[in-house]
């Protein structure tokens, strides 16, 4: 999504800069803050005067309603993208739940009461059962959570408790 040259501009490095005194942690910081879909940022030194920059992109993993558009966010739920007019192709959109001002790059707040910190465990523990081909994570009724998988089969969470084992065991039970 972003081109060498944004990079390099977005770090602030400049040719001639002294290679051991380039700071990985204040470029790690500046791309993932100013570049959403910049998940990690890795730096090696090849001397005597190269510097590779590493990026991991962010996967998106939801998409959830801000007035007539949606936000995009990242398993985490960092916000990738603030205003997209379309859902991303393959990205389960949220039903429920809408999201308050976000700002691309900061963790997404959304409407309700606790309901932020279930939908980001919701969303984590997704990514790490490797869940795949959801069309729809439903919040419309609190403590009655469902998935919806390949538009086809409804995975009832029920509550929080234990929501990541749920989430593993229905990926399993898909499986085989």
């Amino acid at each position: 999504l972003y081109s060498d040259k944004d990079i390099i501009t977005c770090c602030g490095i400049e040719t001639g800069d002294n290679l051991f005194l380039v700071s990985e942690k204040k470029i790690n910081e500046k791309l993932t803050n100013d570049m959403p879909y910049v998940k990690s940022v890795t730096i090696e030194r090849k001397m005597p005067d190269t510097l590779i920059i590493k990026i991991v992109s962010a996967e998106s993993a939801a998409a959830v309603p801000y007035g007539s558009v949606y936000v995009v966010i990242d398993p985490e739920g960092k916000v990738l993208d603030n205003n997209s007019a379309v859902v991303p192709e393959g990205v389960p959109v949220v039903s429920g739940l809408s999201a308050i001002d976000p700002i691309e790059g900061q963790t997404i707040t959304v409407s309700g009461d606790n309901n932020t910190e279930d939908f980001l465990l919701i969303t984590k523990s997704i990514d790490d059962a490797g869940l795949e081909n959801l069309t729809e994570i439903n919040f419309t009724k609190k403590g009655y959570y469902r998935l919806k998988y390949d538009d086809r089969i409804t995975l009832k969470l029920g509550n929080m408790t234990n929501i990541a084992e749920k989430i593993d065991r229905a990926k399993a039970a898909i499986d085989e």
